[in-house]
């Protein structure tokens, strides 16, 4: 069996900002100290792996906070589902194993735009990596 989690990353805002809007919005959580400018926030709730949930706390943050919200799923190491938010909105998604719930889905990896992914997190120096690594579009 393999590991299943969920956080959210949030990039130039401090611990105490992301503590005091998880706390406006009612949520439940585990707020780290920022490190290399992301504060890394793991949700009670989201931690059930509910998709509609997962991008219900990401858009309230990142409308809350004015700042990109990166949610992250891994599914038993076998599936990374990311989505990542600004101003409330999902602007990119990604899927590793879009066919590991749906037989249909084919099994490529879907989504994920790097370019915009560096830009949220100040390291567009990295998208050309990112892309070049995973085959992600962008």
């Amino acid at each position: 069996m393999g590991n299943f989690y969920v956080n959210f990353a949030v990039p130039k805002v401090d611990s105490a900002a992301v503590a005091s809007a998880l706390k406006s919005l009612g949520r439940k959580a585990f707020v780290t100290p920022r490190t290399d400018d992301v504060v890394i926030f793991y949700d009670q709730a989201a931690d059930e792996q509910d998709a509609s949930v997962i991008a219900d706390v990401a858009a309230a943050m990142s409308k809350s906070l004015g700042a990109p919200v990166l949610a992250a799923v891994n599914h038993d190491d076998d599936v990374l589902q990311l989505w990542l938010f600004e101003n409330g909105a999902a602007v990119d998604s990604y899927n590793s194993t879009p066919d590991y719930f749906d037989d249909d889905a084919g099994d490529k990896p879907t989504g994920g735009n790097a370019a915009l992914l560096g830009r949220a997190f100040s390291a567009s120096d990295t998208a050309a990596k990112i892309t070049a690594s995973f085959s992600i579009t962008g």
